[in-house]
């Protein structure tokens, strides 16, 4: 029999992989070392002509803006990432009730609102879902919804409680 290897989850790596903080988080980070790439090139984001005696601190200023957003994006990538995996890891399945779905909006995401109970109180949730978790949704259904055990409040949607159309 094969030894299981450390890491990471496919469940675990898929749900920072689309996570929004960590998504945010990389496009700063690449995002930061576009701007600096392009300035290398002459190209100049907001800018109009520019004086080439300026160029000589502004690929200064433009390295300083990358590594400002590279550790921006780090952090953010860091910290929703320990999040995510912390609540994946450490969180408790209970179940929960859709009660409400929105209508599918122009970019194709809709709102989901959930219940769930924990130690006896009652919390209630909202998410966007993409439109075909939407139309296979119903209200009144159950599902499973992972919570946070110091903090209630936080909780992730188990998605693949919900059978695709």
């Amino acid at each position: 029999m094969p030894e299981e290897q450390p890491g990471l989850s496919p469940e675990v790596k898929a749900a920072v992989c689309t996570d929004i903080g960590v998504i945010t988080g990389a496009c700063l980070l690449v995002g930061g070392w576009v701007i600096f790439i392009l300035s290398l090139f002459g190209i100049e984001i907001g800018h109009g002509e520019s004086d080439p005696a300026d160029a000589a601190w502004k690929w200064k200023m433009y390295l300083g803006i990358a590594l400002g957003f590279t550790l921006i994006g780090a952090l953010a990538i860091w910290l929703r990432a320990r999040r995510v995996i912390g609540l994946l890891r450490d969180g408790v399945d209970v179940p929960g009730t859709i009660f409400e779905i929105g209508s599918v909006a122009v970019q194709g995401m809709a709102h989901l609102k959930f219940r769930y109970e924990f130690e006896g109180r009652e919390y209630r949730q909202q998410i966007s879902v993409g439109k075909d978790l939407a139309e296979s949704a119903a209200v009144g259904q159950a599902v499973t919804v992972r919570v946070d055990r110091n903090n209630p409040k936080r909780c992730m949607f188990r998605e693949e409680t919900i059978p695709q159309a």
